[in-house]
């Protein structure tokens, strides 16, 4: 019998290449739902590993940041965004 995987480690794998973990988000910010993006914002960061990271220490952050810049993102739903991740 094959034995099943949770849903969250094969999200948490997923959501470790940065290529798709923005396509996650997109797919998230074009739902138009804050809730729903500030769910899939901690699945990513939490996949990234910058979750267990401190806050002063954040360089996949910063990158993550520029990236949502990059693709659209608002400064004020970032500004939103980090202060529910920091929180």
């Amino acid at each position: 019998m094959t034995r099943s995987v949770p849903f969250s480690a094969v999200l948490n794998d997923y959501l470790k290449n940065p290529e798709k973990a923005i396509t996650y988000l997109q797919s998230a910010l074009e739902e138009g739902d804050p809730e729903l993006f500030l769910a899939t914002l901690r699945d990513v960061a939490s996949a990234q590993g910058v979750l267990s990271t401190p806050a002063a220490g954040l360089p996949e952050l910063s990158k993550l940041v520029e990236s949502l810049r990059r693709h659209g993102v608002r400064d004020e739903v970032i500004s939103a965004v980090l202060a529910e991740v920091n929180s």
